[in-house]
């Protein structure tokens, strides 16, 4: 017999598979299966994270029907497919929103709060009358007093709801113009265009327009328009849009 003893390698044994693992196996991926078809359930078929009450927050001039009709929004949506940049982006196309953010506030509640223009002046137009921002915005209104300033708007800018840039300079440098002056107290102003503003005062009727003429003849208006006899007829309006002001007298 050979002194050297030869060595066996232990042969390696592949995993037993027990009738109780293959179970276990079985149980865990019929779990597995249910827990994907119920949350698949729940997000795309079942009522809960359904769209069913829309709440708007600081509106003041638009109403909130109008808002959640821009929205895109509407019942029934599923909440796991709303892209709430496009609802906000949607609901911003109104001239009138200056910034909209859309918040889910419950599992079938959706909540648009957005940030409107604020009027800090107001004036009618062809007998519609408008709030104006800071920004030339127009916001319609329903005014219960009466407005001393008249502008006339393009059908454009009615459609847009945007005043003009030459148009809202010229109207707010007029406005502080007579605050400053001693016609501040005017009946009414109409701004019809750049060079045609005509300002009522007292029965006056005195047409105005590049404000340097008016700061240039402002003196010999005022002494003209305040020492004039209350028993007498008045012109038929003063012009001062030039370089000598100009009485047209009524025949």
């Amino acid at each position: 017999m050979d002194n050297t003893s030869k060595v066996k390698r232990a042969q390696r044994r592949g995993p037993i598979y027990t009738d109780k693992t293959w179970v276990q196996n079985i149980i865990f991926a019929c779990l597995l299966f249910f827990v994907v078809f119920q949350t698949y359930f729940i997000f795309y078929h079942s009522s809960y994270f359904t769209v069913e009450v829309i709440r708007v927050k600081g509106n003041k001039e638009i109403r909130d029907q109008e808002i959640i009709y821009q929205s895109r929004l509407s019942p029934g949506q599923k909440m796991i497919e709303l892209d709430f940049e496009e609802i906000a982006a949607n609901v911003e196309k109104n001239p009138i929103i200056k910034s909209a953010s859309i918040l889910q506030s419950g599992a079938k509640e959706i909540q648009i709060s957005v940030v409107e223009f604020e009027p800090v002046e107001y004036f009618l137009s062809g007998g519609d009358a408008f709030g104006l921002s800071l920004d030339g915005v127009l916001i319609p209104k329903k005014l219960d007093v009466s407005c001393r300033v008249e502008i006339s708007l393009s059908p454009l800018e009615k459609q847009l709801l945007k005043m003009k840039k030459d148009r809202l300079s010229i109207s707010r440098e007029w406005l502080n113009e007579l605050k400053k002056s001693r016609f501040f107290n005017y009946d009414r102003i109409l701004i019809q265009d750049l060079y045609h503003i005509w300002l009522y005062y007292d029965g006056f009727k005195i047409l105005l327009g590049d404000i340097e003429y008016f700061v240039k003849h402002k003196e010999m208006l005022s002494t003209y328009v305040f020492s004039y006899d209350p028993e007498a007829e008045k012109p038929e309006y003063i012009d001062v849009r030039f370089e000598n002001m100009v009485v047209k007298l009524n025949h």
